[in-house]
């Protein structure tokens, strides 16, 4: 079975903690998702699933017309975080959920632990289906599902590299 991971497109503003806030795209979307559909070719034998967020549903709209949205695919929830720059987030708060970051979530969000069993739950149907699939989604989405398909210890998730509009492919 082939699984495709698609991270969505660049966001307007990096500097923001978005986690799971509808936030703006890049300038450059069109460039971005017309690279990622020549990359992919003819997927027509796939099943396609994308995240409800806007940036991901945009770019799966853009590679495919049919699609199936999933709840489980959204981002990690960063509670109280959210719409807050990285740089206004206390350092006290970073550490603290940087020394055990599959248990601490930050404060009033998800930990890593609940947003991997999500994601877990997410793969395991999909693989019990077999089919070949494709993913629209982000970052940490991604890098937990790396971790999860790899059987890598899941602290190792975050430092997994996966930039915008990067495509994973798997073979499992």
């Amino acid at each position: 079975m082939e699984i495709y991971l698609i991270r969505h497109t660049k966001v307007a503003d990096t500097s923001l903690c978005y986690g799971q806030m509808d936030v703006e795209l890049a300038d450059t979307f069109f460039e971005e998702a017309e690279s990622i559909k020549k990359k992919l070719g003819n997927l027509n034998n796939f099943t396609w699933y994308a995240s409800p967020l806007s940036r991901c549903q945009k770019l799966a709209s853009y590679l495919f017309d049919d699609f199936i949205t999933d709840d489980r695919l959204k981002e990690i929830n960063l509670g109280d975080w959210q719409g807050k720059k990285w740089s206004d987030v206390s350092k006290q708060e970073l550490d603290k959920w940087a020394e055990e970051i599959v248990k601490n979530p930050p404060p009033n969000g998800e930990s890593l632990h609940d947003f991997a069993n999500r994601l877990k739950l997410f793969l395991d149907e999909i693989v019990i289906k077999n089919k070949n699939s494709v993913f629209v989604t982000h970052g940490g989405c991604i890098r937990v599902f790396m971790a999860l398909i790899k059987n890598l210890p899941l602290q190792e998730a975050a430092s997994l590299q996966v930039d915008y509009g990067e495509i994973k492919y798997f073979d499992i």
